[in-house]
């Protein structure tokens, strides 16, 4: 991407396809202090068995998407909310 167009609370910091995308806080957002988070980080993963890891290792904050099969293992960790 060499030059994106948006309106939104962040501005596009750096971008790897199928990897990762960064995304920084726009100063110039309409809405007044907000964004509240200065960077947000989006992470591909390739299978959801490594989506469920990398939340249970703490090397996410957030996942989407979680499947059925692992609800329950996520659950069971004190740690983490599941909401549906």
């Amino acid at each position: 991407v060499t030059n994106p167009v948006g309106a939104g609370p962040y501005k596009l910091k750096s971008f790897i396809p199928g990897q990762r995308s960064l995304y920084t806080r726009f100063e110039n957002y309409y809405k007044p202090n907000r964004p509240y988070a200065d960077e947000l980080e989006i992470i591909e993963f390739k299978d959801q068995v490594s989506r469920a890891a990398a939340l249970r290792a703490g090397q996410v904050d957030v996942a989407s998407g979680v499947q059925a099969e692992h609800s329950a293992l996520l659950k069971a960790d004190p740690r983490l909310r599941l909401y549906a």
